[in-house]
């Protein structure tokens, strides 16, 4: 065991010690005696002896000392009762890990071991040693004063030995009029208290302990009776302590501040604050039981930290604790704000109904997940702006279990929480995050009082447990439906949302004739349904039909529902291919292939069962067509591909008379036909967040782009080598003698060696304009340069829009710096945000948004 360290520490010769004055009586009690040495207190010491004592209440959380301290180090020790008390070692006994001990505020000495000393904080050592050694030159007076039960001595000091100890006296008191010439005075510890103001001056106040109320009453009463009242019979003097009778009429015990002539006496009531000139004729002397009661008014003042109490009113209570000291040794207080005790139990709780509810996923914590409903996060919302704003009062003292407050989190933010545990450790209480779901041990610096302005928001966070086939994710959207509840607690199911490209594909088996009905046609698509397939179709149609949950939620491009179609008022699955507005949806029927814009009050969720069925009608081109198809009829086919996204699958119409099975088509002149931008379909550009690609850059927030696909890139690439095939290998027959192009006219124009769809913008002829629809980039070219466009050229929709580019302003002459930033992030996949105001598609990418920042390019 090393002894070194706290030898550095405060030691025994450094703390003031008290003494008795020689010549001068004073009041003690007796705290320990050893033999002929006696160990006395001075009574005036009594609240300083009392704040003492309660510091060392948490001495159990002072640093532990890992080594035994030095001879004269002054510690922290346990005694035998378990009590923490303050003590000087002197002799250290590192065999046993002990050192002896005496206990300096008492006398008594003890061995402790290691484990039971503590390392003491400065402010503890600030008290003087308040045990005084003595030993009596009348021991016979004491013993007879003991045995008549006095608890408390008037002694004077004698002489002081060469071992410190002082001999003293014990003094008799007259019993005829005393003069006393000291009183003892009293403070607020740290610790609350209610007090009662009876004086004010100024920024000073003085107050009374409550629990001094009895005394003050019973001491009150008795200095009324003119039975306990003696006139001085001598001429009083400054510092004195008497009995004045006040401007009320009533008697009081003050301290004589000053003598004003004509027999006036300034006097200060010390149980009351004030002072008031007093007639010598209405000074009586003390009662000697009154001399050794403590001053029972105690001046303060208030602490810049009260945001909610600036001033206090006399005769009113208030719970303050004392927080420091001014320049002036008057205590400086904090005072319990006037707030209400605010309940869990009083707080509004949010509940999930028995129909389907949409919510989000908001946390977790063990087998518990926290959803809130999204009806609930516009408020939830309004009240995490108000908590951003917080500035509330610190909690006074320890809270109350399930009290409301407003806490700082581990994230530094404000919220809700509700007491679940109070001094976890010392100065933290274990706190549940309401809106949230989870607890942290947090410190009551960062507990606030809960402010009425809060009251009004419910409890948002929705305590459930999922069933084994339900998962989720935080931060997610589901639709929910309570099935049960287990201890109060909702057991919940999620709706599963599926999506088109989840459902197993349908395609025709290559070079089988399969026989199919023909069921609609958009353009040159037909949709297709197998014959072989008509029982499997009946059974899906019934099971449609038993679809009745209507959905909540705002359905996303791609996702599966149920609707009903308004020409024959029945329900079919569904995909959504475009959000017209909160409420208006178009939609697919994928066992049909029409499309219809439909309300969301017509729409059902897709169960479970419906997912077990493929779409049981497919896309398919017939290249070369020129005869009719009859819809609803039923044809036989030959697949000629398998493709691998969604694009319509290419198939040979055959006629069954015929025995050898030929194709019906012959060569197409496309020659004499025209296509304006009317006649092309832009790719669907959904709203919301998702991955972008840009095509071209025109300006610093006018761009090109699309969503991003692998395979909406691959089917362009595609495209573009079979245009330039094809206009390579043209005639001059496909060239524009005679009839030239227009303006708004869709054509073939070639860009460097290669040939795209255009679109002609500007009439400047022999030159024109053109616009490539796929890329968004601008060329003036030459009419020799462009072919007539073919309708096989016009099925893939056009891969572009035009958009805004958002997040951020610019100054003009930055203009072509930003462009050219802008152009390093083309053709790449950019995580952005897609949003339409009006008819403008708007997109913003924090990517790009960051990089021209970091550039100092923007400002946002």
């Amino acid at each position: 065991i090393q002894t070194s360290e706290v030898s550095s520490r405060v030691k025994i010769s450094s703390l003031e010690k008290q003494l008795i004055p020689l010549n001068k009586t004073v009041e003690v009690s007796l705290c320990y005696i050893e033999e002929e040495i006696y160990y006395c207190w001075l009574v005036c010491e009594q609240e300083r002896i009392k704040s003492l004592e309660a510091k060392l209440l948490s001495a159990a959380a002072f640093e532990s000392l890992s080594k035994l301290p030095d001879v004269g180090c002054v510690v922290c020790a346990k005694f035998t009762d378990d009590i923490w008390y303050r003590g000087s070692v002197e002799e250290v006994c590192p065999s046993s890990s002990s050192c002896k001990i005496c206990f300096i505020d008492y006398g008594n000495t003890e061995t402790i071991s290691i484990e039971n000393m503590r390392i003491l904080p400065s402010e503890i050592n600030s008290f003087p040693i308040f045990s005084i050694p003595v030993r009596f030159s009348n021991p016979e007076k004491l013993q007879k004063l003991v045995e008549n039960g006095a608890t408390t001595f008037h002694v004077q000091a004698v002489e002081l030995s060469d071992e410190g100890i002082q001999l003293v006296k014990i003094v008799e008191l007259e019993d005829k009029k005393p003069i006393f010439t000291s009183i003892p005075t009293q403070l607020l510890s740290d610790l609350p208290t209610e007090v009662a103001v009876c004086y004010k001056e100024s920024d000073l106040y003085y107050v009374q302990k409550v629990s001094d109320e009895d005394s003050l009453k019973e001491m009150m009463t008795s200095l009324q009776n003119p039975e306990n009242l003696d006139a001085v019979q001598h001429s009083p003097k400054v510092g004195e302590v008497i009995c004045a009778k006040s401007k009320d009429g009533l008697w009081y015990r003050g301290i004589i501040k000053k003598d004003c002539g004509n027999d006036l006496l300034k006097v200060f009531f010390v149980d009351y604050g004030s002072t008031e000139e007093v007639n010598k004729k209405h000074v009586c002397y003390l009662l000697p039981i009154y001399a050794s009661l403590p001053m029972l008014s105690i001046p303060i003042k208030l602490s810049d930290l009260n945001k909610y109490t600036t001033c206090l009113s006399i005769d009113s209570r208030y719970t303050v604790k004392c927080i420091g000291t001014a320049s002036d040794n008057i205590q400086i207080v904090k005072v319990r704000p006037s707030v209400k005790f605010v309940p869990i139990s009083s707080i509004k709780s949010c509940t999930l109904e028995e129909n389907l509810t949409l919510v989000n996923c908001h946390n977790s914590c063990e087998k518990y997940y926290f959803l809130i409903k999204n009806s609930d996060i516009d408020r939830m919302n309004e009240m995490n702006r108000l908590l951003k704003e917080f500035k509330g009062e610190e909690i006074f003292d320890a809270p109350v279990v399930d009290e409301i407050v407003i806490v700082k989190g581990a994230d530094k933010n404000w919220s809700r929480g509700c007491i679940q545990v109070t001094n976890v450790r010392p100065g933290f209480c274990r706190v549940l995050f309401v809106d949230k779901g989870t607890s942290e041990d947090v410190p009551y610096s960062d507990v606030c009082y809960m402010s009425e302005q809060f009251n009004s928001f419910p409890l948002f966070n929705i305590k459930v447990l999922i069933n084994s086939d339900t998962q989720f994710q935080i931060g997610k959207e589901y639709v929910v439906q309570v099935e049960s509840k287990i201890d109060n607690v909702p057991l919940v199911r999620v709706v599963t949302q599926y999506t088109l490209h989840s459902l197993e594909k349908l395609y025709l088996p290559m070079q089988t004739p399969i026989k199919v009905r023909f069921c609609h046609c958009d353009r040159d698509v037909f949709f297709v349904q197998v014959v072989d397939q008509f029982p499997l179709l009946k059974e899906l149609s019934q099971e449609v039909q038993t679809c009745s949950l209507g959905i909540i939620h705002k359905p996303k491009v791609g996702e599966l529902l149920v609707a009903r179609c308004s020409l024959d008022n029945i329900q079919y699955r569904c995909s959504v291919e475009e959000v017209i507005s909160s409420d208006m949806f178009k939609v697919i029927f994928i066992d049909y292939g029409n499309s219809e814009v439909v309300s969301k009050e017509k729409m059902q969720y897709f169960s479970d069962k419906l997912f077990k069925y493929p779409p049981l009608c497919r896309g398919v081109k017939i290249p070369n067509l020129t005869a009719a198809i009859e819809l609803e009829q039923e044809y036989t086919v030959l697949a000629k591909n398998l493709p691998e996204s969604n694009e319509p699958q290419v198939v040979e119409l055959i006629l069954e008379t015929v025995q050898q099975i030929q194709p019906l088509c012959k060569e197409i002149n496309v020659s004499a036909q025209k296509f304006n931008y009317g006649d092309m379909k832009p790719v669907p550009f959904p709203i919301g967040e998702q991955d972008i690609i840009i095509h071209t850059v025109v300006s610093p927030q006018i761009v090109f782009c699309a969503p991003f696909s692998e395979a909406n890139l691959t089917a362009l690439t595609d495209l573009f080598q079979e245009i330039t095939k094809y206009c390579n290998e043209l005639t001059d027959i496909s060239s524009y003698e005679g009839d030239p192009p227009v303006e708004g006219e869709i054509v073939l124009a070639k860009y460097e060696d290669a040939w795209y769809r255009a679109l002609i913008v500007n009439d400047y002829a022999p030159n024109y304009e053109v616009l490539y629809v796929d890329f968004g980039n601008s060329e003036e070219i030459s009419i020799k340069d462009m072919r007539r466009m073919t309708n096989a050229f016009m099925s893939l929709e056009v891969q572009t829009h035009p958009c805004l580019l958002t997040g951020y302003n610019y100054e003009e002459t930055d203009s072509n710096r930003i462009e050219e930033e802008i152009k390093k992030f083309t053709m790449q996949c950019l995580s952005g945000i897609a949003t339409k105001v009006g008819e403008d598609m708007q997109v913003e990418i924090s990517l790009i948004t960051e990089h021209l920042k970091e550039r100092n390019l923007i400002t946002s």
